[in-house]
């Protein structure tokens, strides 16, 4: 049984995974974010209204109003929709990483298998540092906006 299939495809498993999870939280909290920037100047229009003026009425209203913008069910499933979108994007995008890591580890009977598939994700490791790290490889269109 191969270890240095075994320990690379389990470091890079663990490392997609990681950067998957943090994209899916910066998704989820722009969701949650415009959910909420949406939601506040319809919220707050309405509970501001008052006939006559009240010290303890207007604090009793802010009181309400700060639960209402803070703590609803819309924001939380804005934000699991989030979540769910950019753990989406992360996983296709390492997808192929995922599958060569899964042929590293994996296989028992035929180690060959393993190590062509531990050369290939070396491989594509190298490809996302020199493409994404460096930016070598990046088209330099300065007339497109991203």
């Amino acid at each position: 049984m191969p270890v240095i299939p075994k320990i690379a495809g389990s470091m890079s498993i663990v490392s997609s995974l990681v950067d998957i999870h943090k994209t899916a939280m910066i998704f989820s909290k722009e969701e949650k974010n415009k959910t909420m920037g949406d939601n506040v100047v319809s919220r707050s229009i309405g509970t501001q209204k008052a006939d006559y003026v009240s010290f303890k009425d207007a604090k009793r209203k802010n009181w309400c109003n700060d639960r209402k913008l803070f703590f609803t069910l819309k924001e939380d499933f804005s934000a699991v929709k989030g979540y769910l979108k950019g753990a989406l994007d992360g996983i296709v995008r390492y997808l192929p990483k995922i599958a060569l890591s899964l042929g590293a580890i994996i296989p028992k009977k035929h180690k060959y298998v393993s190590y062509i598939s531990t050369i290939a994700l070396a491989g594509a490791e190298i490809w996302d540092f020199l493409r994404y790290g460096t930016g070598i490889f990046e088209r330099k269109d300065y007339l497109k906006r991203k």
